[in-house]
């Protein structure tokens, strides 16, 4: 009597979605969400997280021709918003360049909504129309293949 074969279990990074065709958010991810990430197919992950991208991310990133950019996060404090116009304005110049697609935004915990919620469209969408005019986004660039916004 032999034994059933089952293919590994993917694992999905904690809080992983999708915010539209082709833009993903979720935690930070560790190496047992590597093999569910390559099957995304992505071409960017947009680090949003007081910390640069951990060896592992990298590695995983240049095995498969993904793009890493971080955008530095500070984490949340009591009555502070860690994130400032130009870092949020960096962040969507990435997320709206179809070039980058699929694109998945890494990040440790809150960004733009509560305590509870990752990022997602309506966040973006407040904040755009809260901010209309006062940001302005330039045409993308060729980026590096890691590219850091302090």
């Amino acid at each position: 009597m032999s034994k059933a074969q089952y293919p590994a279990p993917l694992f999905p990074p904690y809080r992983f979605g999708t915010v539209e065709e082709n833009l993903f958010r979720g935690s930070y991810p560790r190496q047992r969400n590597h093999r569910f990430l390559r099957r995304l197919r992505l071409r960017t992950i947009l680090s949003l997280t007081p910390e640069p991208a951990s060896p592992d991310l990298h590695a995983f990133a240049d095995r498969h021709g993904v793009t890493l950019i971080h955008v530095r996060v500070d984490r949340p404090r009591e009555d502070v918003i860690p994130l400032s116009f130009a870092r949020c304005a960096a962040a969507l110049r990435v997320m709206v360049d179809a070039a980058r697609l699929p694109l998945a935004v890494a990040e440790y915990g809150r960004f733009l909504g509560d305590e509870d919620d990752l990022i997602d469209r309506k966040d973006v969408v407040d904040f755009v129309e809260r901010f209309a005019g006062e940001v302005e986004l330039p045409a993308a660039a060729t980026a590096p293949v890691v590219a850091t916004v302090d």
